[in-house]
C-alpha cells in the first residue's frame, strides 16, 4: 500500500538494478520502434531498411548484455537509462490506456491470423477433446475447417514447391491447398503439426469455442503473469510492469497472448523460471513446463542450467526441471505416439528461410547470397556453444546466458520476430532474479553475505 500511496511523487530510481532495468527499458522501447520499421514497406523493404533492421537486433542484444555483466557501466548506457526509468509510471499509464482502447479490435471474430500455430494448437486441442490423434490432422485441413486463408501456413521446400528458392506468394499457396483439397488436405508441400504435447493441454478449456474466447483465455493469463511478474520485482515493479506492458506489440509474449496464442504460455514460463531463480522448484517446474510446450524454450535450457550451477541446490533443480518436463509429456506420447516423430519433423523439415535476422539479407533483399541451410545451422550452433563456454568459464558472464539464448536465433534459418521479440521480457525477468537472488557467488555465499541479503544499491555481479 505504500508504494501506491507514493506513486504520486518522484522516483530516482539508483543502484545496479536501476541501469539494468534502465538499459531494458530502453531496448524495449527500441525493439518496438525497429519492428515498426520493419513492418512499414516504404522503409522495411529498402536495401538501407533490411541492412539496418537486421543490424539493430544484434547491436540491441550486446547492449543488454553489457548491461547484466557490467550494471554499472559508465557513460550514455548508465545515463539514458536511468531518465527513461524514471518517466515508467506515467509510461505504464499511456500503455494501459492504448492497451484498453486496442482491447476490442483483439476481441474481434474478423482480427487477423498471422501464422499457422494458434489454428494448428485449436485444431489438435479439439482433436484430443474428440478422441483422435492431434499428430495426424493435415494443416491446410485445420485451416479450411477454422475458415483461414492457406497463406496462414507454413509451405515446404518440397511437393509442388520443391523447386522454389524463394518462399512461395500467397497466389501458389492457394493454388496448392486448393489442388489439396480434393484429397483431404493431405499434402507435402505444407508442414504437419509437430508441437509438443503441452501446447495444445494448455488450450482445451476454450478449444471448442470461438477465437473470442481463445483471446479472452490468454488475456487472463497473461494479466495474471503481469501480476505476478510485478509482485515478483517488489519495488521494482512501475519499471518491470512496464517493459512487460511494451511486449503487447512487440512479438512478444504478451503479443501472442492478444491473438489467442498457445505460444503464449511457453514463453510467459520461460521468463517466470528466470524471475522466480530464487525458489529453485518453481523455477525448475516453469522452465519443465514450457519445455513441454515449445521448442524455443530448448535453447533456454542450456543457459540456465550454466546459470543456476553457481547455486545450491543445482542436482535438485536439473531433477525438477527433468522430471515436471517428463510427466508432463510421457503420458501423451503413450496417448498418441506419432507426437515424437510429429515433434522431430517439426525440426528437420524442409522449411523456407524466413525472419529478421541474417537470412533477411537475402529473403527480403538479395544483398547476400543465400547460403546452405547447414551452415546457418552450424554458425548457430557455434554460437550457442560458445556462450555456454564463455558463460560457464566466467562467474561474472554467467548472467548473460540465459538471455543471450535466444537472441542468438538471429542466426538461424528462420529467425522469426515472435522468438527474437522474446529478448527484452527474458532480460526484464533476469534483472528480476538477480534482484531476488541478493547475493552473486554462486557457488557459495561469500563470507559477508547470506543467501537472504538482499542486492545492494552499488552492487554488481
Amino acid at each position: 500500500m505504500r508504494t501506491l500511496a507514493a506513486w504520486p511523487g518522484p522516483w530516482r530510481p539508483q543502484g545496479a538494478t536501476a541501469n539494468r532495468l534502465g538499459v531494458v527499458l530502453t531496448a524495449s522501447l527500441a525493439w518496438n520502434v525497429l519492428l515498426v520499421l520493419d513492418g512499414n514497406t516504404a522503409v522495411g523493404a529498402t536495401a538501407a531498411g533490411v541492412v539496418a533492421t537486421v543490424a539493430a537486433y544484434p547491436a540491441l542484444a550486446l547492449w543488454i548484455a553489457m548491461a547484466l555483466r557490467n550494471p554499472g557501466m559508465s557513460g550514455i548506457g548508465t545515463w539514458l537509462g536511468r531518465r527513461v526509468l524514471s518517466i515508467s509510471r506515467p509510461l505504464l499509464l499511456v500503455t494501459v490506456a492504448v492497451a484498453l482502447i486496442q482491447l476490442p479490435s483483439l476481441l474481434s471474430p474478423q482480427a487477423h491470423v498471422i501464422d499457422d500455430v494458434t489454428p494448428s494448437v485449436i485444431c489438435a486441442s479439439r482433436d484430443v477433446l474428440h478422441g483422435h490423434d492431434p499428430y495426424q490432422t493435415p494443416e491446410l485441413l485445420c485451416l479450411h475447417r477454422l475458415h483461414i486463408s492457406a497463406i496462414a501456413g507454413t509451405p515446404l521446400r518440397a511437393g509442388q514447391f520443391a523447386a522454389l528458392s524463394r518462399y512461395p506468394t500467397p497466389a501458389q499457396m492457394r493454388a496448392v491447398a486448393r489442388a489439396a483439397s480434393t484429397h483431404g488436405y493431405r499434402t507435402v508441400s505444407f508442414a504437419e503439426f509437430g508441437y509438443p504435447p503441452m501446447s495444445f493441454v494448455w488450450m482445451l478449456p476454450v478449444a471448442s469455442f470461438g477465437r473470442d474466447w481463445w483471446v479472452m483465455w490468454t488475456l487472463l493469463a497473461a494479466l495474471a503473469f503481469d501480476i505476478g511478474m510485478g509482485l515478483a520485482a517488489r519495488q521494482w515493479w512501475p519499471a518491470v510492469v512496464t517493459i512487460a506492458l511494451l511486449q503487447w506489440g512487440s512479438g512478444s509474449a504478451l503479443s501472442a497472448a492478444t491473438q489467442g496464442d498457445a505460444e503464449f504460455f511457453a514463453f510467459a514460463l520461460m521468463a517466470a523460471s528466470l524471475f522466480l531463480v530464487d525458489r529453485p522448484r518453481l523455477s525448475a517446474a516453469a522452465l519443465g513446463l514450457a519445455a513441454a510446450s515449445n521448442p524455443l524454450a530448448w535453447f533456454l535450457v542450456p543457459a540456465y542450467l550454466v546459470f543456476t550451477a553457481r547455486l545450491p541446490g543445482w542436482r535438485r533443480r536439473v531433477g525438477w526441471l527433468v522430471g515436471v518436463a517428463a510427466v508432463s509429456v510421457l503420458p501423451w506420447v503413450l496417448i498418441y505416439p506419432d507426437a515424437i516423430s510429429g515433434v522431430l519433423g517439426l525440426i528437420l523439415q524442409p522449411t523456407f528461410a524466413f525472419g529478421i535476422g541474417l537470412t533477411a539479407l537475402n529473403v527480403v533483399q538479395p544483398l547476400t547470397p543465400l547460403l546452405p541451410k547447414a551452415f546457418y545451422f552450424g554458425a548457430l550452433a557455434a554460437a550457442e556453444a560458445g556462450v555456454l563456454i564463455i558463460s560457464g568459464w566466467s562467474r561474472r558472464l554467467a548472467a548473460i546466458a540465459p538471455a543471450m539464448a535466444v537472441p542468438l536465433l538471429w542466426l538461424s534459418w528462420r529467425s522469426e520476430a515472435n522468438y527474437l521479440g522474446q529478448l527484452p521480457l527474458l532480460a526484464c525477468a533476469m534483472v528480476v532474479g538477480l534482484e531476488r537472488l541478493g547475493w552473486t557467488a554462486w557457488r557459495s555465499p561469500a563470507p559477508h553475505r547470506t543467501p537472504g541479503h538482499e542486492l545492494t544499491a552499488g552492487s554488481g555481479l
